[in-house]
């Protein structure tokens, strides 16, 4: 949809972008993605006033990312308790 957000591989035509939302797999070792190169890229499209981070397991809780973005939000999730419940008919 056109003016609507960028996606990895294909970015679609709008700019001026209110928020910015930053997924933890750009963080990770495999992704190989450069947080100073994706900021200079996301500049063009956003002021990058509100930058949203979200992860799990503080994948991107490394000053790479939190010092480059300055984000608005930070979303760490953590599995460190797991329950299970049985539920009754």
């Amino acid at each position: 949809m056109k003016g609507y957000g960028h996606s990895l591989g294909k970015c679609f035509v709008g700019k001026d972008f209110q928020i910015v939302v930053l997924l933890g797999g750009l963080a990770m070792p495999k992704s190989q993605v450069d947080p100073i190169a994706l900021k200079q890229k996301l500049s063009s499209m956003s002021a990058l006033d509100c930058v949203v981070g979200v992860c799990f397991q503080g994948v991107m809780d490394k000053p790479g990312w939190k010092d480059i973005f300055k984000f608005k939000y930070f979303i760490n999730a953590d599995l460190s308790k797991v329950s299970l419940f049985e539920l009754g008919e």
